[in-house]
């Protein structure tokens, strides 16, 4: 008998596929209708049934092999067209230049111990993004903030309080300030005004929620990402805060085990959503007993996976927090260092492990006390900045103790 001809090859490869999805979607029906009757947790069940959906969605293309010549045509392409390449960028410039933005499928960790300013470079680049990122078609791009230590009322103060500085500068509300209502008429006019903005945004969305697990993040994530794509919306980033406190899906012994099948899980995800995971991952306690306090990749809490499994690791370094916890010196010199350390606006994001680049220190400038975290000192800080100079009861900055 005579073959089809080879012109009909991609048809035919389609009509087989879809054929493949109707006998996995029947047989996943009649799974999760026996389950369901004898199920004892239906969450967990509707958990594993999206996984599974996912699965049946994305496998055909996931195990695709690949031609050198489609390669080589996918490197030239992105080279001579950059948007086709698109890395979403966080409006840090100085990560930004170093990263190249941050690209759909990659598994991105900001690590550091708590004090260090992780959680406020990460508010910030979520606000900036929301605000103002355009993806590859100019389409808004929205970020997803998953937390598992603070609230979203928290998470909201800091936002506002970042936005009020972006607008009014040092004049801005502290988000510490916010939470004991020890603010001004005019600061309360800001605080306002900022919450105007933010609450117009569509797409910012945030959760607190304790003990998830990376099946039930991905429920999450992809039904926003389905909701977002029917307003013509892309997601720019997921922000996870912090991963040490997500559960493993699989049954596993011991925090080591579980912690790597949970970073190996965060990279499917992303992978699999093909969105950027930006993931806080703590350090370990030995930071605190070493003269130099800089993070370093064995530093990374609990298993080696997270540095395997991450296509970019940074490291946090606030010295100002060391600082403020050392006592006065009492020689004069010695003095006038610290008391300039212990003020330092800077913070340093240290590239431990880049996939594509080269590992390196970049600083960022910081009111901690107000979550802004901007990729140099806005120029209103040098007008401050001498006036404190010239009048030491005039407050600069906000609380410096916050992360």
């Amino acid at each position: 008998e005579k073959s089809p001809p080879t012109v009909m090859a991609r048809e035919y490869s389609k009509i087989i596929r879809q054929a493949w999805q109707r006998r996995e979607l029947i047989q996943l029906g009649e799974t999760m209708a026996q389950s369901a009757r004898n199920a004892a947790d239906p969450d967990g069940l509707i958990e594993t049934s999206e996984r599974e959906l996912l699965q049946i969605q994305t496998s055909a293309a996931s195990i695709s092999l690949v031609s050198g010549a489609e390669v080589m045509d996918r490197v030239e392409h992105e080279l001579e067209n950059p948007r086709a390449a698109y890395g979403v960028r966080s409006g840090l410039s100085p990560i930004d230049d170093v990263s190249g933005g941050f690209m759909p499928g990659e598994l991105w960790l900001l690590a550091g111990r708590p004090g260090s300013g992780k959680s406020a470079i990460a508010s910030s680049a979520a606000l900036n993004i929301a605000t103002n990122g355009r993806g590859a078609s100019d389409e808004p791009l929205g970020v997803i903030e998953i937390c598992s230590e603070m609230t979203v009322e928290q998470m909201g103060r800091r936002h506002v309080a970042d936005l009020c500085y972006e607008i009014h500068g040092p004049a801005a509300p502290s988000y510490s300030a916010m939470r004991k209502r020890q603010v001004s008429d005019a600061q309360r006019k800001m605080i306002r005004e900022a919450a105007a903005k933010i609450r117009a945004l569509g797409t910012m969305r945030s959760l607190y929620r304790t003990g998830l697990t990376v099946a039930a993040l991905r429920s999450i994530i992809r039904r926003q990402k389905s909701a977002w794509a029917r307003q013509g919306t892309q997601i720019g980033l997921v922000t996870v805060d912090h991963v040490g406190l997500l559960r493993a899906s699989a049954n596993t012994r011991g925090r080591t085990e579980a912690q790597g099948e949970v970073a190996r899980e965060m990279k499917e995800l992303a992978g699999e959503l093909n969105i950027p995971l930006l993931a806080l991952v703590q350090l370990n306690r030995q930071v605190e007993g070493r003269d130099d306090k800089r993070p370093m990749l064995s530093d990374l809490r609990d298993s080696g996976e997270w540095e395997e499994n991450a296509d970019g690791v940074i490291g946090v370094y606030r010295d100002a927090y060391y600082a403020q916890r050392e006592p006065e010196p009492k020689r004069h010199d010695l003095k006038l260092l610290w008391d300039e350390r212990r003020t330092s606006p800077f913070v340093d994001a240290i590239f431990m492990k880049i996939r594509e680049g080269e590992m390196q220190t970049v600083k960022l400038w910081a009111d901690m006390g107000r979550n802004a975290i901007r990729g140099g000192a806005p120029d209103s800080y040098f007008e401050y900045r001498s006036r404190d100079l010239l009048d030491p009861d005039v407050p600069l900055f906000g609380p410096t103790g916050f992360e």
